[in-house]
């Protein structure tokens, strides 16, 4: 039991630590590594987080690719040295940089608060569980205490006619406002025209 209370507080520490570098580098060219999840970095710039959730301006190749959201707790370093500096100023020079939210901090809170919000906004999201490779693009249906309720589309732009329950522990990143899933649902077929207009 008290290995257990030691090593949940120096999770709570490094949290902590992770929370406070991320707040101090707010608009900065980071480097994102979740070591438990993926081998490769997640680059961009943190624009919003609560001691939760954060939020990056994701960034592919200098071009900004939508947004992804992690939890801070899957995050193992965060890295902004000279190379990230170097790319932050490509990026500047090349006008690509708009650090503009639409989330703010009580929206992440937690992934239900989160999920609420894009369900009341109507927003296409990508949810992944990258432990088991599991990646959704569709739309919150219903929120739950411990999971939500996602309506689906497939790699041939069709809705799936049945609803998939996530549960918010298996989640490791959701995405939204992507090129891909953006192309995908432009041209989606057989979905609800009441929830989405994608004419």
């Amino acid at each position: 039991m008290r290995e257990e209370i030691i090593h949940g507080e120096d999770k709570a520490i490094k949290n902590n630590g992770i929370y406070i570098k991320l707040k101090s580098l707010t608009s900065r060219y980071v480097s994102v590594m979740r070591e438990s999840i993926s081998e490769h970095s997640s680059d961009g710039f943190p624009i919003s987080l609560s001691t939760q959730l954060v939020q990056l301006l994701n960034v592919w190749d200098f071009h900004i690719d939508g947004y992804k959201i992690f939890p801070i707790l899957d995050i193992s370093e965060v890295t902004c040295e000279e190379t990230e500096q170097f790319f932050h100023k490509i990026m500047e020079q090349e006008g690509g940089i708009n650090p503009v939210s639409i989330l703010t901090p009580s929206t992440l809170e937690n992934w239900q608060a989160l999920f609420n919000f894009f369900y009341d906004n109507k927003q296409i999201i990508v949810v992944e569980d990258e432990h088991n490779g599991t990646f959704l693009i569709g739309k919150v249906i219903k929120i739950e205490e411990e999971r939500m309720l996602m309506s689906p589309v497939d790699a041939l732009g069709v809705w799936d006619e049945e609803s998939k329950p996530i549960e918010y522990c298996s989640i490791t990143s959701v995405s939204y406002g992507d090129k891909y899933s953006e192309m995908l649902i432009k041209y989606a077929i057989n979905h609800n025209e009441e929830y989405l207009d994608t004419k």
